[in-house]
């Protein structure tokens, strides 16, 4: 069988064929030096002006500035490195149909964006390593890897990103910017080889209108990066099978400041381990799903404040520990109010909390419909104010909550219902070791008066 060539690189590996070097877009038939000494720039245009794309007949360095990439080009040079010497080392700003694949771009330690896809549609960037940025951001303006604002069918896939620093990973939207659609990010490998504790938000947007629809962030791996996912303002994205080591936040979806509430996320299947905040941010949306995540050693577990019409389920959770200063952290699941709205209608069922510090579900005030049920709560070690279950009184009452079916072991209350005002709870195996297994001190308030409490099993040795 023959391989077809594209762009004088065989679709079933990377054999060069020399008859068509110039043709296929050799830079170094275009006098580009391998050796990275000499500046490339004006070789890497002129081959993409004569033949309309990119490659490289053999593994080199080299040295460019900011090249224009036009629609339908291909660049696959062969595992090649670039040393960027300027912004937008390659700039697809509004091309249509450009495949990037098989190229190290090396950004010498400064702060340049490596590639521009602003505007673009249909294009890729494949099977690439992005190193080498300058950390520590000190001004006013946040830098990107790869821009991608108001793009539409971008898919980066394969890639790794090493010591990116304190730079946003992809950036995808900013105010007053259109929305981007169809970005798919899919296994990739990002590693900071020290832990890296600046405002660098991994794959980021965030729009006046719905930042980020119908896309997909999936089966990546990150190592030492701030927060490695933050969109605000999402339209059915999915999140899933991640792998977040080392982290602020892990993955944070919202919607701050008021914008189009979010619809359709499932953040589902990701493992998180040793963030030092929240671990999952489900916050001001309608519609989500939190499943499958394994959650460890974090502050907080999932927090999803002002989202209605939610699952968090089939989750495990432990090492929910108060390494910081606010004094609530410890929780491993927080349901409640938002400043732009209340939590209702959510499901929080049959998850896996272990040794959540403080609290292992918490439902503030101000929720309504918050089903609490199935799930499995057990705190090993000996702290007396912990709670299995609490329905705060923070902003107000708890309205027609159910908790039933619970498996609750405590050092501290088993269930906390002191912000109650309607509801069930029932059918619960309750343990606490030292205070009490239900708390309802004000059961006498006129505010307890629809609440049903029965077929509890209710053990407390305090």
């Amino acid at each position: 069988m023959t391989d077809k060539l594209v762009c004088g690189v065989s679709t079933f590996g990377d054999v060069f064929d020399s008859v068509n070097r110039l043709i296929g877009g050799d830079v170094i038939a275009f006098g580009a030096d391998p050796l990275g000494v000499e500046d490339s720039t004006i070789a890497f245009q002129n081959a993409l002006s004569e033949a309309g794309c990119l490659s490289s007949s053999v593994m080199g360095t080299f040295k460019i500035s900011s090249i224009t990439i036009p629609s339908n080009t291909k660049i696959s040079m062969n595992n090649s490195a670039v040393m960027a010497q300027a912004d937008d080392c390659f700039n697809c700003s509004s091309a249509l149909n450009v495949d990037i694949s098989k190229l190290k771009i090396d950004c010498g330690g400064l702060f340049y964006r490596a590639v521009n896809f602003d505007g673009s549609s249909d294009c890729s960037f494949t099977d690439g390593l992005l190193t080498n940025f300058m950390d520590g951001v000190d001004s006013t303006e946040q830098y990107t890897a790869v821009s991608s604002i108001a793009s539409k069918n971008l898919f980066i896939d394969g890639n790794s990103f090493v010591d990116v620093g304190s730079v946003h990973l992809v950036t995808l939207g900013e105010p007053s910017s259109d929305s981007s659609a169809g970005f798919s990010f899919k296994y990739n490998k990002i590693v900071n080889t020290v832990i890296n504790s600046g405002n660098s938000l991994g794959i980021y947007s965030n729009s006046d209108e719905d930042s980020l629809k119908d896309s997909e962030i999936i089966g990546n791996s990150f190592t030492n990066y701030s927060v490695p996912v933050h969109i605000n303002g999402a339209s059915s994205i999915v999140v899933a099978s991640n792998t977040i080591n080392g982290n602020q936040n892990g993955i944070v979806v919202t919607n701050e400041g008021g914008l189009v509430k979010s619809l359709n996320v499932s953040i589902t299947g990701n493992i998180i381990l040793d963030s030092r905040d929240e671990a999952i941010i489900a916050q001001d949306l309608n519609g989500y799903t939190v499943t499958g995540n394994i959650i460890d050693d974090c502050e907080f577990g999932v927090t999803a404040l002002g989202s209605s019409n939610g699952t968090i389920n089939n989750n495990v959770i432990k090492n929910i520990t108060s390494i910081g200063t606010g004094g609530s952290n410890g929780i491993g699941i927080l349901v409640g109010k938002s400043i732009l709205g209340d939590a209702e209608n959510v499901s929080v069922s049959d998850n896996e909390i272990m040794d959540a510090l403080k609290i292992g579900v918490s439902v503030s005030g101000g929720s309504k419909r918050i089903n609490v049920k199935s799930n499995s709560i057990c705190h090993g070690v000996a702290i007396t104010n912990s709670r299995g279950v609490l329905l705060d009184t923070v902003n107000g009452p708890v309205s027609k909550a159910n908790i039933k079916n619970n498996n609750i072991a405590v050092h501290g209350v088993g269930v906390d219902c002191r912000g109650l005002n309607s509801g069930n709870i029932s059918n619960n195996d309750v343990v606490s070791l030292s205070t009490f297994a239900l708390k309802c001190d004000d059961l006498d308030d006129e505010r307890f008066t629809d609440v049903e409490i029965n077929n509890n099993t209710l053990n407390a040795s305090g």
